[in-house]
């Protein structure tokens, strides 16, 4: 008896072994399918990015020397406005909107803005990025050796940056960049990645799935939508503060807002109250910047001709209010 129950375990035990080891498999190939796309779809499927894939979200060097550095071979860092020397510069925070997905730099918003008002602006926006990469940004002791001092920042919001706090989206630039903060009683926590078990329930996109479409409920609750915007406006608070720190100087925050829906309504004027500049696209234009003949050829980012119309809009406005 005792051996037939002795049997019986390791037999069970093999079972539950078995199970455990082919669930682990499919969850690897469900994490391989979802990689590979993302790079597929960036045209640039291969076992070197799909391995530089894993590195990255495994190992998490988000925070490594050259990320935040605004170096030329970074991912997602758009060039530079044209140099006019001894000019006042400005910095242009965001993601792919500002960055000019899609786009030449030259059709891009901050080298229109630089070049019509003769300074130069520095382009620190990132495809997949929202409020809390630019508050990481602003952390960054190497963000700071290749930004000068400035006086103007802008930062250009879209609606969906409201989402990316409260769950992951699944493009192949936010692997680069999620930073995993939370906001918790006034304060901005990290996540402990040192636990290699926590990295991987955090990075594997089978998780990420299933807590996004958990999350994602709570941005679609109307009576959620005062704590998000409290937190997108903690994060850019933060961030200015972070800024007028390590410059040593006030500076005039202005948020573009490029696409707004009923959680912008309700931080807008929250901004407004702490002090920021807050322009509406759809104001300065008089139509609706979101109509598919200024978009690009993928749809949903501002192709040239949104940014050959807004660009002096906004600098007519922002003069208009002496904020420039």
């Amino acid at each position: 008896m005792k051996n037939f129950s002795k049997t019986k375990f390791i037999k069970y035990l093999l079972i539950i072994s078995t199970n455990v080891f082919l669930f682990v498999c499919l969850w690897f190939l469900f994490d391989l399918f979802f990689y590979s796309y993302s790079l597929k779809k960036a045209n640039i499927l291969n076992i070197s990015n799909l391995l530089k894939m894993y590195k990255t979200e495994f190992i998490y060097y988000h925070d490594s020397e050259d990320f935040f550095s605004g170096k030329e071979d970074n991912k997602g860092r758009a060039p530079d406005g044209t140099e006019y020397k001894n000019s006042e510069p400005i910095v242009v925070f965001g993601c792919s909107f500002a960055y000019g997905h899609r786009l030449n730099a030259s059709q891009t918003f901050s080298r229109k803005l630089s070049e019509k008002l003769k300074r130069t602006v520095y382009n620190r926006a990132y495809c997949g990025a929202g409020f809390q990469h630019a508050y990481k940004q602003s952390l960054s002791d190497n963000f700071y050796k290749t930004v000068p001092p400035s006086k103007t920042v802008i930062y250009i919001l879209i609606e969906d940056h409201f989402r990316r706090i409260c769950g992951e989206t699944f493009f192949l630039y936010d692997n680069y960049l999620n930073i995993h903060y939370k906001y918790k009683n006034g304060r901005f926590i990290e996540d402990n990645y040192n636990n290699f078990i926590y990295r991987f329930l955090k990075s594997s996109y089978l998780l990420k799935y299933i807590r996004f479409n958990l999350k994602f409920r709570k941005f679609l609750n109307p009576k959620n939508f005062d704590e998000i915007s409290d937190e997108a406006l903690a994060y850019l608070v933060q961030m200015r503060n972070n800024l007028e720190q390590h410059w040593n100087n006030k500076i005039n925050f202005i948020v573009l807002v490029y696409d707004k829906g009923d959680i912008t309504d309700c931080l807008i004027p929250k901004l407004q109250k702490n002090g920021f500049t807050v322009i509406c696209v759809n104001n300065l234009a008089n139509e609706n910047m979101m109509d598919i003949k200024y978009q690009t050829f993928d749809v949903f980012h501002p192709n040239e001709k949104a940014w050959d119309l807004l660009t002096p809009l906004f600098i007519k406005e922002l003069k208009s209010i002496n904020a420039l």
